[in-house]
């Protein structure tokens, strides 16, 4: 029982999943490195200890890219970002009833990833998908969410992974490559920074170029569940537009800026036309959500912002592999911005001058084949050696396609 009773006070104390948040020290643990392994109720913890007033929702994307501290919000509003790697918008609706719950919510920030809504793709946490390899609870998609209840809190005390997790806790607290997950719910990135500075970009977006166009080839797919207008995802982002209605701000629906390697991927292998009906179908349902029960409209509680088109931030040239001394400014990877480039989105959002980044764009309740004024026809940025070589890797994986199999079977549904 002596040395339970230690495990636990050591668990308690270096709290390695930042879940009890007895003590946050420089130097012993204010960095936390293992809180990936247990990321969904790390955040459950984090929205429950911070009682936000703004929440930021999604997938990896959101949680390294959209930090709550940044100065780009440009008010006093306490900011937490419950966005969850491997995750789809199921998990964001679960997290923005959490904040709500608390008391305090105003309004949300709601990453929504085009990839999350094929019916039939691997869940973004697996290996050859669009998250980035951090480790999310297994859980969040296959038994449902797990719970922060007192027998939850009582496993992580006396657990001897949490007790070596805790070890490595204070270990790693002097490593500039550590990661960590801010008190707010940030992934900084550090290990990443560590890996680029080694291996060179170039590296990292050839590897991720070579995993989604596998991913995008693979079986067919559809953003509907076929025979019928929705799916479980849609239904989320119904759900959240009924929420957001309630909140004293609303929310803002964001999608992500996809470098233009994946934007030429999406062309290579036949999805850009299921994109194009996304967008569309994703400004119809926010429209019929912006209006109340009563019928009354209140467009100002939704709007939808869509950063996915070419331009020079989304543009910006990826070294070769090799070369480790250039330094891509506003991407970790072609699927995963860095804070830098958040910090313009939230700036362009509310209200900023980057008239050449993001659209917003208008909530119609039209058929999802007529696309919403601002979806623009895509044009190639890639250049040529980077567009080339996108190529050859998707013409690569089609000859190792079953035969009969081609990207004619992509389709919207």
């Amino acid at each position: 029982m002596g040395v339970l009773a230690l495990a636990a006070f050591a668990n308690a104390i270096v709290d390695p999943y930042r879940v009890f948040a007895l003590v946050d020290a420089a130097g012993f643990n204010a960095r936390k490195p293992r809180a990936m392994e247990q990321g969904y109720l790390s955040k459950l913890a984090g929205v429950a200890r911070v009682r936000p007033q703004r929440v930021i929702v999604g997938n990896s994307r959101a949680e390294v890219g959209l930090d709550p501290a940044s100065t780009a919000w440009g008010d006093a509003l306490v900011t937490y970002n419950a966005a969850l790697p491997g995750t789809g918008p199921e998990t964001a609706l679960a997290f923005l009833r959490d904040a709500h719950r608390e008391g305090r919510l105003e309004e949300g920030y709601i990453g929504l990833d085009f990839i999350d809504f094929l019916v039939g793709a691997p869940p973004s946490d697996t290996p050859s998908a669009e998250s980035i390899p951090m480790v999310a609870d297994p859980r969040a998609r296959s038994l449902g969410p797990p719970q922060l209840d007192l027998p939850t809190r009582l496993g992580l005390l006396f657990s001897l992974d949490a007790l070596r997790d805790s070890a490595r806790t204070i270990a790693a607290q002097r490593l500039d490559s550590t990661p960590d997950l801010t008190p707010l719910g940030f992934n900084p990135m550090r290990d990443y920074a560590a890996m680029a500075k080694h291996d060179g970009y170039g590296a990292f977006f050839l590897q991720r170029d070579e995993e989604n166009a596998a991913a995008y080839l693979r079986d067919p797919k559809f953003i509907f569940v076929p025979g019928t207008r929705s799916s479980p995802e849609w239904d989320a982002v119904d759900d959240m537009a009924a929420l957001c209605g309630r909140l004293a701000r609303g929310c803002t629906f964001v999608i992500y800026p996809y470098h233009a390697h994946i934007l030429e991927l999406f062309g290579l292998t036949g999805l850009a036309p299921s994109f194009d009906a996304w967008k569309a179908e994703l400004a119809r349902r926010l429209a019929i959500g912006s209006h109340t029960s009563a019928g009354v409209p209140s467009r100002s509680k939704l709007t939808l912002w869509d950063f996915s088109g070419y331009n020079r931030y989304t543009c910006e040239a990826v070294p070769e592999v090799g070369d480790r001394s250039h330094v891509v400014r506003w991407y970790w990877e072609a699927g995963h911005f860095k804070r830098e480039l958040g910090d313009l989105m939230i700036a362009r959002m509310r209200g900023g001058d980057a008239q050449d980044f993001g659209t917003r764009l208008p909530l119609r309740d039209a058929p999802t084949d007529a696309p919403p004024t601002g979806i623009a026809a895509p044009q190639s940025c890639a250049g040529a050696s980077s567009a080339a070589k996108l190529r050859e890797i998707v013409g690569r994986l089609i000859q190792q396609l079953p035969r009969g199999k081609t990207t004619n079977s992509l389709s919207s549904g």
